[in-house]
């Protein structure tokens, strides 16, 4: 062997030994995704952007809860057919740690109380003038404390809403 051939090989055998080493003080980061993906319909702000999965409820003592709301649309592959709307439960926040105090809501799309029947917009109402982008007209989606008033029990309350929606041929009824 000559002096450049072990050269050669240390070098190697120093580089692998670097990289083993190195690779012991490595750091690896697992990030869980998921996506909920109905290919025909979605409801988002008005802009285009997702809703948000968390709305902080503001309170006003003397007063209760203020109402949130924030202008969405309907996202379809579909403009031509009506779009029903229904909540997926009764919401209502409830106090952390008692959960007999709890607070009913009520959630509104552009104007109209949804419940869990399902409330139908037509394609009409939803895309008038033969809007065919797919992207509904701008409507307010509002959550608000169904009876307003002051809270008797100060604390954390946390709830949810769950908005379904169907899309409906326009001739069924």
């Amino acid at each position: 062997m000559t002096i450049s051939s072990l050269t050669k090989k240390a070098a190697l055998s120093l580089a692998l030994a670097t990289a083993a080493m190195s690779s012991a003080h490595a750091s690896q980061h697992d990030i869980q995704l998921w996506a909920n993906v109905d290919p025909t319909l979605d409801l988002r702000k008005a802009d285009g952007t997702p809703l948000w999965d968390t709305v902080r409820l503001t309170y006003s003592p003397g007063v209760g809860l203020d109402r949130w709301s924030q202008n969405v649309r309907i996202h379809t592959n579909d403009p031509d057919n009506d779009v029903e709307v229904r909540l997926g439960f009764n919401p209502t926040l409830t106090l952390r740690g008692d959960a007999s105090t709890s607070v009913p809501l009520t959630v509104k799309l552009n104007d109209e109380n949804l419940s869990t029947d399902p409330t139908r917009f037509t394609a009409d109402m939803l895309f008038p003038g033969g809007l065919d982008s797919g992207t509904s007209i701008s409507m307010p989606l509002s959550i608000s404390q169904t009876t307003t008033g002051e809270l008797a029990s100060a604390g954390n309350y946390q709830g949810a809403v769950s908005i379904v929606m169907v899309q409906r041929d326009p001739i069924v009824p």
